[in-house]
Order: C-alpha cells, then structure tokens, then sequence
C-alpha cells in the first residue's frame, strides 16, 4: 500500500472466537473493561440506560447456539442479567418443495420479480404473518403472494375507490356518530383490531399483530361496505353517517397497517387525511384505544352465520338469490331486530323466525306464491338492467332513458316506476319484440 496507509501491517493477534465477540457487543463496543469508566454496569442494566439492554434482537433459529448464546452466557456471567429482553426468531424460507433454496438450482422465484409483480407490501404481509415469524420454516409459495395482494390489498382498494365513488369532496363529515348498527359494528371490529395488533407488537408477536389487519380488511369489504351500498347511494343523515364512518376507518386502519404495509398505508393516508392531520402516516401517533361493544361484535357474528346457512340452503334447493321467499327459521337468533333484519335482506326472505326446538340449524321455507314469483322476475329485470348500464359503461350518476324490446313488455309496463328507481333511469319505455333488446334514448 502506498500513502498514507504505507508501512508494515499486521494481524491482530488476540482474536477470540466469532461469537464470543459479538455476545460482547454491548459492552465490547464501549472499550469496557479496558476503558471501565467509559461503562457503567447499573446503567446497562436499566439504570439510566441509553439502549441497554436492548428492548429486543431478531435473528435466524441458528443463532440460538451462536449470537442469542453468546449474549447471555457472557452478560450474566459478568454482570448477572441477559443484555436484551426480548427475541425474535425467524425460521427458514425454503424453496416450495421443502428444499435450501438454492441460486445453482433456481427453485425459488427472483424476489424483485415478486415485488414488481405483487408489490412489496403483499410480500411483507405474507412473510410477516406466516409460520417463519416463530422460528419455523416456510414453503415459499408465490400464490400465497398473489392471495395477500387480491384478497387483501386489491379488496381494501376497493373500498377506497368505493368511498371516493360516494364522498362528496376529499374530506366529507369529520365527527363519526352514526347509530345504524353496521356502523356500530364496525367502530368495535376497528377498535378490537387496533386492540389485537397492539398487543401484538408490544410482545414483539409480529404474525399476531399482522393477521388481526387481514381479519379486518376481509370484515370491511365483504361485509360492512356490502352490506350498507343502498345507504351509500341514499341522501340525508345516515349516508353522511356512513361515509363518515367508513373514511374513519379506512384512515385508522392505515395507521394499524403501517408497519407492516407502509407503501400502500401511506397511499390509503393521504387519500384520507384532512389538511389539519399530519403529512404523513408515518407521522401520526398510534390509534387510541376504544371501546368495543362485545356482544354486538357476536351478534353480528351470529347474523353472519345464519345467513350463510340460509345462503347454503338456497343453493342446495336450486334458487337463486334473487328469488324472494317467505320465511327462514333459526335455531338462535341475535335479538335485535336491526340484525333481524339485515338476515332477511342477506337471504332475501320476507320474514326471521326462532325456534329453539328446531332441529337444524336454519330452514328456509321454498313455497313460491305467485306474488314472491313476481317479485323474483322483478329483481332478475333489475338486474338485467343494471348489466345493461356497465356494458354500457355508465356511472352512477348517469341518469339514461331506455327502450327496453321484450316479449314480457306487459311486465315492464307495469312495474315501470320502480324499474326506473332501482336502476336510477331517467325514463323507460317498452315495445313488444320476438327478443330482447336495450336502447338508449
């Protein structure tokens, strides 16, 4: 070597085992012992500390007999106490057939492919909520990549397009005070998921804190933003109710997500945010704690259950969803009658009755009469037409005429004005014809 590092260099010789230097981290780094005042012991063990003991360490499985071995024999063979107090341990990410992954044998798929493909978020959240975070290995899967980013990430986009599909203006009704039990509902989900992913970060349980977000996003999309779209399309109070309760959750929830999906929170932040809020997610203090209102998060469960069993019946005698029928009997029931109701709704069954000595769960009763079958044919001329709108790739706003060319033209003409209100038509008008045929007018 020339310049200033000319000269004659040497190995140093008083070099000890590999680990038995870095367990000696913690003290090593600060000169100690050979430098004793630059150490204070009491200190490192909580005592004024500046980051010792360490608050946790994360490493592979294999450091239990190196690094996570090393720390503690040394620190409590000199000072009596371990230099951290918490651990995380990851597993091993094994190629999908079990196998080491292996760059010879490129069984694994490239991860910057994965994460142009999918998005970095959806990979965090897969490996953050899989088996790997508690010491055990994992079978990469990339469609388990592809889940997380349809089932979670495309879902809560939805949702976000939802909202900005109905809200007024970026910032629509600030205080959430809703009393319509599915915004009640889903305040306690949010506040129970704020409760479970804190205390899952707190005791450094990363797939505990990750997999509550999941459960939520599943809940919002597929229950609550469903289940309440007739109150979105409203006007009044209840639908300033509910946007205000679905924009409080979306920017709560990208709070909770932020540490495991931070690109995509910080997306979902910003669409949220009013301009007193600060800048950025990353920004914002922790979501406080709320109330959850238990037994209407069982209830609902409750709801959900039995109008999946009412769903399932449907199926098993062959009709349709659209098909009004008269009466589902329950086994147990939730008693409010708002619950009741939204069962019926689910099942699309004009009356819920209990029975507790019923011996099956649900019943539905099948009798058609002949007012359910013309209310069924109404629905399925709703629906008709609502297809005919997105091939026609109107918005909701669009308020079109039609000329509708049908062999049932009496039908139409005599269900006329609430065809025109349940398809958000302008006029409607009707020809018989041989077949069926749609006309803007």
């Amino acid at each position: 070597m020339g310049g200033a590092f000319s000269g004659e260099w040497k190995r140093v010789s008083e070099v000890f085992d590999c680990w038995f230097e870095s367990g000696s981290m913690p003290y090593a780094s600060n000169h100690y012992p050979f430098k004793k005042n630059s150490f204070n012991p009491k200190g490192f063990f909580g005592f004024n500390a500046k980051g010792y003991p360490a608050d946790f360490i994360a490493e592979g499985l294999d450091q239990t007999r190196g690094w996570f071995y090393s720390l503690i024999v040394l620190g409590t063979a000199l000072f009596g106490k371990s230099p951290y107090k918490q651990v995380i341990v990851n597993g091993l990410i094994l190629a999908g057939d079990g196998q080491k992954m292996s760059k010879r044998l490129r069984n694994y798929p490239d991860p910057m492919e994965v994460v142009g493909k999918y998005g970095a978020d959806a990979l965090r959240y897969y490996l953050l909520s899989s088996p790997v975070i508690r010491g055990e290995d994992l079978r990469f899967q990339e469609r388990g990549v592809d889940e997380v980013a349809k089932k979670l990430l495309m879902r809560l986009d939805n949702v976000r397009s939802f909202y900005d599909l109905y809200a007024p203006s970026k910032v629509a009704k600030e205080k959430v005070a809703g009393s319509h039990v599915l915004d009640r509902w889903i305040l306690s989900r949010l506040a129970e998921t704020v409760e479970l992913s804190t205390k899952g970060f707190n005791i450094y349980e990363l797939d505990a804190a990750a997999r509550p977000v999941g459960d939520f996003i599943d809940d919002l999309s597929t229950w609550y933003v469903r289940r309440s779209r007739d109150r979105f399309k409203s006007e009044g109070e209840d639908k300033q109710n509910a946007l205000a309760t679905l924009r409080h959750t979306l920017k709560t929830i990208a709070q909770v997500m932020a540490p495991i999906m931070p690109f995509f929170a910080e997306d979902l932040y910003r669409r949220m945010r009013s301009d007193t809020d600060p800048v950025s997610v990353h920004l914002t203090d922790w979501p406080a704690a709320q109330e959850i209102n238990a037994k209407l998060v069982a209830d609902m469960a409750r709801a959900r259950a039995v109008s999946s069993l009412g769903l399932q019946a449907r199926e098993k005698a062959g009709i349709k969803i659209r098909q009004p029928l008269q009466t589902l009997t329950a086994k147990a029931l939730p008693d409010d009658a708002a619950l009741r109701a939204i069962i019926a709704d689910e099942v699309n069954v004009k009356e819920v009755v209990e029975d507790a000595a019923l011996s099956e769960e649900v019943t539905l009763d099948t009798t058609l009469t002949s007012a359910l079958k013309e209310e069924g044919a109404l629905r399925e001329w709703v629906r008709a037409i609502q297809d005919w709108r997105k091939t026609s790739k109107l918005s909701v706003a669009d308020r079109p005429g039609l000329l509708i060319k049908t062999p049932d033209a009496e039908f139409i003409r005599r269900h006329r004005e609430a065809l025109m209100e349940a398809t958000g038509l302008l006029s409607l008008e009707t020809k018989e014809g041989d077949s069926l045929e749609f006309e803007r007018l």
